[in-house]
């Protein structure tokens, strides 16, 4: 004979499940309560009997045995106790009673010396009041009760066993300080429970739920199984990408041809980077001025030739990854062509110009792109011994012989971006080279990057001290202290990087 199904009211499936949560968070609350109570008593065992040194070069002769024998009865009663608790059965909370009557008991102990006896008094029920609170687990109700005891314990004990009537005890025994300290420590004990109880609660519901979730695991692992497969794709994509930006920054040997002392230390948050770097060499240009000749005609006759000049600049694009990574190749296009095709080698003119082609380019009226970038760049002419340097947002680092760094300001505006009426005007430095000099030039990535002790940015007058203390050393050096400094700042990855880091060094000496 089958039975017929039983099905049960939402109402009895609500209380079974409150009933099973209450089952569950009363194993929960005995074996915390019982680990708990296991380490106090392991504490109180081994320190305890420590208290007996502090004060015992204070102690009457005549009173010492009592002394010791107080302090050294809680660990023989909680060691008694332990015992006891691996053969007969007992809750926690009895076993807890008996570390806090037994501490607290001893605890109301005075030193029979009229200098040191409410303080020390005092003291040690703090330190009990404190250890108490931070390792006892019980329910509110229980907790309340210990407070009762004690609290009565230490006023019984002054009232028979000092003579203290009860209002003295409160006004000058420290029984309102005892008083305090009983309530907050029911206070933290009750809030260490309910905080206890709302957690494992918590991770109940959120077991079911991911219970629940796992119902669905193969749906999801469908759909990630997609996802990572577009992922592959797009990071493969991405790293082609850095394989073509790499391809266009100029080789350290080439820069090495015009520019034999130089470091470059560049570390791109992403996989592809909107901070790049730009090097040419310009070769003498010929000079022609125009000659008047008979009839009217006139001809060009060769003057001379240009020096030649090496350019470096440090360029930092809107954003970063692959946002970055396309103004970066635009503006890298924009250089070439400004520089060697146009025949433009003032730094000043070569920001300008790039400006124009932003804007030309991109077209942000219409758009609504106001993407751009911050740069420096320096052109140094060997031959006589001059360097021009010109800046959008990032100033020139220029140390001498004497170490002293000086910083030459950059303009106030940006390359391109959203000054769409504004005709930036990019000052010119010219600086000559009269003795070994170390310049730099670098994006805000270094800069703005988070970490150090407190979480907050290195800042550029760091970057400045840290580049002085070691711009007389070689170069390679320098870049290695550059590295160093930087993972140590970000504590070796506990910060994330928060922008591409470029910082360009390299070494001026006169001929």
């Amino acid at each position: 004979m089958q039975t017929a199904p039983f099905h049960l009211s939402p109402q009895q499936l609500a209380s079974n499940a409150r009933a099973k949560l209450a089952s569950a968070w009363q194993e929960e609350y005995h074996r915390i309560g019982a680990l708990n109570v296991k380490i106090a008593a392991w504490i109180i065992i081994f320190s305890y009997p420590a208290s007996i040194f502090p004060n015992l070069a204070d102690v009457d002769a005549n009173l010492l045995p009592i002394y010791i024998a107080v302090y050294v009865a809680p660990s023989i009663i909680v060691a008694l106790t332990l015992l006891l608790w691996r053969f007969v059965p007992m809750r926690h909370e009895i076993v807890t009673f008996v570390l806090v009557a037994s501490v607290f008991t001893a605890a109301t102990y005075r030193i029979h010396n009229p200098e040191m006896l409410l303080l020390v008094y005092l003291i040690t029920n703090a330190v009990c009041f404190i250890a108490s609170a931070v390792q006892i687990f019980v329910k509110p109700p229980i907790v309340v009760g210990y407070a009762l005891y004690i609290f009565i314990i230490n006023l019984a004990v002054s009232y028979y066993g000092y003579g203290w009537s009860v209002a003295d005890y409160f006004l000058i025994g420290g029984g309102v300080v005892i008083l305090t300290m009983d309530a907050v420590f029911v206070g933290v004990v009750i809030v260490r429970y309910h905080s206890a109880k709302k957690n494992f609660l918590n991770s109940l519901a959120l077991q079911a739920s991911y219970e629940q979730l796992a119902a669905q695991n193969q749906v999801i692992e469908e759909k990630s199984k997609i996802i990572q497969e577009n992922n592959n794709n797009i990071t493969a994509s991405i790293n082609y990408a850095r394989r073509i930006q790499q391809a266009i920054l100029p080789t350290q040997k080439r820069i090495q041809e015009g520019l034999p002392e130089h470091f470059v230390f560049f570390r791109p948050k992403d996989i592809v980077s909107g901070d790049f770097y730009w090097f040419g060499e310009i070769e003498p240009q010929p000079i022609y001025r125009q000659q008047n000749l008979t009839g009217g005609q006139t001809a060009s006759v060769l003057e001379g030739f240009t020096s030649p000049k090496s350019i470096i600049a440090a360029l930092d694009c809107t954003g970063h990854g692959v946002p970055g990574a396309f103004m970066s190749m635009l503006i890298h296009a924009y250089l070439n062509n400004i520089i060697h095709e146009r025949n433009i080698h003032s730094p000043d003119q070569i920001l300008a110009a790039v400006h124009e082609a932003l804007l030309e380019s991109l077209n942000p009226n219409e758009t609504d792109t106001h993407d751009g970038m911050d740069a420096a760049i320096c052109v140094y002419d060997s031959e006589n011994q001059t360097l021009y340097f010109s800046g959008a947002k990032n100033p020139l680092f220029w140390v001498a012989l004497d170490g002293q760094l000086t910083e030459i300001p950059a303009g106030r505006f940006a390359v391109g971006g959203s000054q769409l009426d504004i005709q930036p005007k990019y000052d010119l430095h010219t600086l000559p080279i009269t003795e070994p000099t170390m310049c730099y030039i670098f994006s805000d990535g270094f800069a703005s990057q988070f970490g150090g002790s407190e979480g907050r940015k290195f800042m550029r007058k760091r970057l400045a001290q840290l580049l002085a203390q070691n711009a007389q050393l070689e170069v390679d050096t320098q870049r290695r202290h550059l590295e160093a400094a930087f993972d140590e700042w970000t504590a070796h990855g506990l910060y994330p990087q928060v922008d591409d880091v470029l910082v360009i060094g390299f070494r001026l000496k006169p001929q």
